[in-house]
């Protein structure tokens, strides 16, 4: 499914360095899905990227304005959703580039949790 979505500046100048290092195309070229998680403005808050052929959130980032209100959380659980709609039964490869996503996976259920290969 191919979805429209309005043309926007979603990273500051001052930003890109971090999402360059988080998405660059060594990541990218693992992904096969983006995942955008939108404020009620529909303005981008969080996004990642994930593989569904080989199950595994590649990368997940919040912009520093919406950070401490749950977005990455809401969106790694949203990441694993997505991977699990493909592959239920899938085993999903996760990193943890911090202690704020050990956090987030900490925070998932325990069945969730089971799914995940934590490297």
């Amino acid at each position: 499914m191919v979805r429209k979505f309005q043309s926007s500046l979603i990273v500051q100048d001052n930003e890109w360095h971090v999402v360059g290092n988080l998405f660059n195309s060594d990541r990218l070229a693992w992904a096969d899905e983006a995942v955008f998680l939108m404020n009620m403005d529909r303005a981008v808050v969080s996004l990642g990227l994930i593989c569904k052929l080989c199950p595994c959130v590649v990368s997940y980032y919040s912009f520093p304005a919406h950070r401490g209100k749950g977005n990455g959380y809401a969106l790694l659980a949203a990441c694993i959703d997505r991977i699990c709609e493909t592959n239920a039964e899938a085993q999903i490869v996760i990193e943890p580039t911090c202690q704020t996503v050990d956090n987030h996976i900490g925070k998932l259920p325990g069945a969730i949790r089971r799914k995940l290969f934590i490297m």
